[in-house]
């Protein structure tokens, strides 16, 4: 192409880049909730488990691939881009998810934050898990509890079974009060530092 101007290639990739990851942040309470921040590179992370042993994770690229016919450009099809923006969206929140989740499951594999439900009750599983997590509290000293994510499958089991008996539900309040009072001894601590 004789008049080809580059400016406008580099400003429509961006701009596809940055509504896709839009998209996909909104399309995913997981990624909402965690946010992105742009690189100019892939970075990969170490974790020191204290123990003189780590976990590495290596820096990944995401993608995402769009076409879209030549056809529906020349003549402006808007609907045609948003359907592509769209699926693109849709794939690299997957990939995004995906890429989380297996870090999630690594790190927690290595530290020995895992849960097996085996069979057990749920509540007895809920439980322990919440027990394991290091909680925190807000500016007017209230216990903030963690967002916990998981499959579509145990979801739905944790919601099928319910709120949970009496007694359940009062030993869930003592872990409450627990982590409370945890969250507040460390905060303590740190300001004496």
């Amino acid at each position: 192409m004789p008049f080809q101007l580059h400016e406008y290639d580099r400003a429509f990739v961006s701009f596809v880049a940055q509504s896709a990851q839009a998209l996909a942040m909104a399309r995913s309470p997981m990624l909402g909730m965690i946010g992105s921040e742009e690189m100019p590179t892939t970075v990969g992370s170490h974790v020191d488990t204290g123990d003189g042993d780590g976990l590495d994770l290596p820096p990944v690229a995401v993608r995402f691939e769009m076409t879209t016919e030549v056809a529906a450009v020349r003549r402006s099809d808007v609907d045609a881009l948003v359907t592509e923006l769209d699926a693109a969206s849709d794939a690299l929140a997957r990939e995004l998810v995906g890429l989380v989740a297996g870090s999630l499951n690594a790190l927690t594999n290595t530290t020995g934050n895992v849960v097996k439900g085996n069979g057990r009750p749920t509540f007895d599983v809920f439980y322990e898990m919440l027990e394991k997590l290091e909680c925190g509290v807000d500016e007017n000293d209230e216990l903030q509890l963690p967002t916990i994510v998981g499959s579509p499958e145990a979801v739905r089991k944790l919601l099928e079974d319910g709120e949970g008996t009496p007694a359940q539900l009062a030993k869930l309040e003592e872990l409450k009060q627990r982590k409370r009072a945890e969250a507040l001894a460390r905060r303590r601590r740190r300001r004496l530092s």
